[in-house]
């Protein structure tokens, strides 16, 4: 495993990607089984690799920002911490 932390990131929005494609492939699936959804059975598969082709295609065209956006959060997070200015003693 990488322990590049902005790899580690975009292997895990990956990974949900993947996620989302099941979960929509099985809902999509049961809609058609359940006839809430009118779909003939041979065009099923050709439906769900769309459906799947155009979740990996939106995830690829956002991942470049994502992936900046991790980099920035990243190295914000890695910088040392500003110390707050002392505080002055009050006469009193």
């Amino acid at each position: 495993m990488s322990k590049n932390p902005t790899d580690r990131v975009s292997k895990a929005a990956w990974n949900m990607v993947e996620g989302i494609k099941d979960a929509t492939g099985a809902n999509i699936a049961a809609a058609v089984r359940s006839g809430e959804v009118n779909v003939k059975p041979a065009d099923l598969p050709k439906l769900l690799a769309l459906v799947n082709a155009s979740i990996e295609e939106g995830f690829h065209r956002s991942s470049k920002v994502f992936d900046r956006v991790v980099s920035d959060v990243v190295a914000g997070a890695a910088m040392p911490p500003l110390q707050a200015p002392a505080k002055k003693k009050s006469a009193g």
